[in-house]
C-alpha cells in the first residue's frame, strides 16, 4: 500500500491522489504561488516517511490536517475574496508551514534549511505585496464596481449587518458529516478564524434545497439564539450566515457527544445530566422560547461535562424541510416519536405549549434508558397512532418502578396533568443530589470573580 486515506475530505481519498492536483492549483493562485508550492513540495517529501505511521499517530494526523486545509484553501477561494483577505490567507499558509515543520522534526527528518524558512516567508510577503501593487489599478476598478453593485442592492433590500455574522471565507469544515442527517441540516467539525486565531468549532449546514427557501426563517432563528445570554446549559453560538449557500451556523464543539452516546458509557451521571437538560429548558422558557425539537441528538455534552441544548426554535425551518427532500422528510417523520399529541394535532397557527417540551423531555429519558428512539422498532404510522391514543412506549428493562412512574408523569398525554417544569426540577434535583454523593460529575469549579481573577480550577 503506497497511500493512506485523507480523512476530512469527502470519501477519504488516497493520499497520493489528494496530492496529485496540488501543483496545478498552486499556479492558479499567482499572488501566493511560492508559499503554496513550497508546502506542496514539503508534503511530497514527507509522504513516504508518514506512510508507515499508525492512523492515530499525532504526526500523521497533523500531516493529514495540512493536506485537508491546503486543498480547501486552494479549491474554493475566489480571486476577489483572496485579494480581500490576502493578509489572513498568508497567515494561514504560514500556520500550515509551521505545522508541517513540526511533523518533519517529530519524525526525525529535520534539515538545516528549515531555519531559513522565516526569511523565506518575509520574502514571500514582499513578493505578494509587489504583485498586489502592480495590480492595484485593476483592483480599484473591481472594488468600485463591486461597491456600486452592493450599494444598489442595499437600496433595494435594506441591507442589515449583524454582530453574529460570520463570512463563509472565515470557516473551514470537514467533508465528513458527524452522526446522522437531521431534519434540516447536517453537522461537521471545522475551524473558524477569529481575532487572528483558528478555533475548533462545529458547523451546521442547512440542506442546499432548503437554504433557498428559508432566508427569513433562518435569520430569525440566528437572531433568537444570539439574543440568549451565555449560559452553560445552552450550546454557545458563535455566529453564522443566512446569505451564504448553504446557510450555516457555527457553535462550540461539544467534545463529549450527544446525551445518549455519553450516557451509554456514563449511566451513573443520568440524573445530573437530565437536571442540566431541565435547567436548559428553564433558560429557554424564561425567555419565551419553545424548543420544539427536543431529543437526545439535540442535547450535547460539553468538555465541562454539562448537558447543553441546541437547535431550539427551528420549528418553522423543520416544517419547511419536510417537503423538500426524501432524507429530510424521513428525519422529520422520525421526529414525531418525541412529540406529544397536542403538537401533532396542531394546524400551524397555535401558540406553542411549553408543556410540550416537558413531554419531549420524558421521551429523551426513555431514549437514553432504552438506547433506542421512543417506540423502538415500530413504524412511524404506528407510532403516530399510539401517540394519538395516549399510549406510552414500553418500559425499558432494568428501569425501576419509581423512575418509570416519574417518566409517565412527565409524559402524561394531558398537558394540564403533566408535571410542571418547577416540579421536574425539584424531582431531578433530589435524585441528582443523591447520585452526586456516589458519582459526582468531574466538572471544573467556577471561581467567584474577584479583582483581576478569571478562569476555572479542575474539580
Amino acid at each position: 500500500m503506497d497511500s493512506f486515506p485523507i480523512t476530512g475530505l469527502r470519501g477519504g481519498p488516497p493520499s497520493r491522489k489528494a496530492l496529485e492536483g496540488m501543483d496545478t492549483r498552486c499556479k492558479r493562485m499567482p499572488e501566493n504561488e511560492e508559499p503554496c508550492h513550497r508546502l506542496y513540495q514539503q508534503l511530497i517529501f514527507l509522504h513516504d516517511f508518514v506512510l508507515p505511521l499508525k492512523a492515530e499517530d499525532p504526526s500523521k494526523r497533523q500531516y493529514i490536517d495540512v493536506i485537508v486545509r491546503l486543498i480547501k484553501i486552494m479549491r474554493r477561494t475566489p480571486l476577489l475574496l483572496r485579494l480581500a483577505n490576502s493578509e489572513a490567507l498568508m497567515q494561514n499558509l504560514k500556520v500550515l508551514q509551521l505545522q508541517l515543520d513540526q511533523v518533519q522534526k517529530d519524525i526525525g527528518q529535520g534539515t538545516p534549511d528549515m531555519t531559513l524558512r522565516e526569511e523565506q516567508w518575509d520574502n514571500d510577503r514582499a513578493q505578494q505585496y509587489q504583485k498586489l501593487q502592480e495590480r492595484s489599478p485593476e483592483m480599484v476598478t473591481l472594488k468600485q464596481e463591486t461597491f456600486d453593485r452592493v450599494s444598489r442592492y442595499a437600496q433595494l433590500t435594506g441591507l442589515q449587518m449583524f454582530a453574529w455574522f460570520i463570512p463563509i471565507d472565515n470557516v473551514e469544515y470537514e467533508d465528513e458529516v458527524i452522526g446522522e442527517r437531521g431534519t434540516f441540516g447536517d453537522v461537521c467539525r471545522g475551524t473558524w478564524m477569529t481575532k487572528g486565531k483558528r478555533l475548533n468549532v462545529v458547523v451546521k449546514r442547512l440542506f442546499p434545497e432548503l437554504s433557498a427557501n428559508s432566508d427569513q426563517d433562518f435569520l430569525r432563528q440566528l437572531e433568537l439564539w444570539s439574543s440568549i445570554p451565555e449560559d452553560r446549559h445552552i450550546l454557545k453560538l458563535f455566529g453564522g450566515s443566512h446569505v451564504s449557500s448553504p446557510q450555516f451556523y457555527v457553535c462550540e464543539d461539544a467534545h463529549n457527544g450527544s446525551l445518549d452516546e455519553f450516557l451509554e458509557g456514563n449511566s451513573e451521571f443520568f440524573w445530573q445530566m437530565f437536571l442540566d437538560v431541565a435547567e436548559g429548558i428553564k433558560v429557554l422558557h424564561s425567555r419565551n422560547i419553545f424548543h420544539g425539537g427536543l431529543k437526545c441528538s439535540n442535547i450535547l455534552v460539553g468538555a465541562d461535562y454539562t448537558a447543553k441544548l441546541t437547535d431550539f426554535g427551528f420549528s418553522s425551518v423543520r416544517s419547511l424541510s419536510a417537503g423538500l427532500s426524501e432524507q429530510s422528510a424521513k428525519a422529520a417523520g422520525q421526529s414525531i416519536r418525541w412529540k406529544p399529541k397536542e403538537v401533532l394535532e396542531e394546524v400551524g397557527d397555535e401558540e406553542p405549549q411549553y408543556a410540550s417540551d416537558i413531554y419531549s423531555l420524558g421521551m429523551c429519558m426513555i431514549e437514553a434508558l432504552s438506547r433506542e428512539p421512543p417506540f423502538g422498532m415500530n413504524d412511524e404510522p404506528d407510532v403516530m397512532e399510539f401517540i394519538m391514543q395516549g399510549k406510552m412506549p414500553d418500559k425499558p428493562e432494568d428501569v425501576s418502578g419509581d423512575t418509570w412512574d416519574l417518566i409517565t408523569r412527565i409524559s402524561c398525554t394531558n398537558p394540564k396533568k403533566r408535571l410542571s417544569l418547577d416540579e421536574v426540577l425539584m424531582e431531578f434535583g433530589a435524585r441528582a443530589a443523591e447520585e452526586r454523593k456516589l458519582h459526582p460529575v468531574p466538572r471544573p469549579v467556577m471561581l467567584e470573580p474577584g479583582p483581576g481573577s478569571f478562569g476555572t480550577i479542575a474539580a
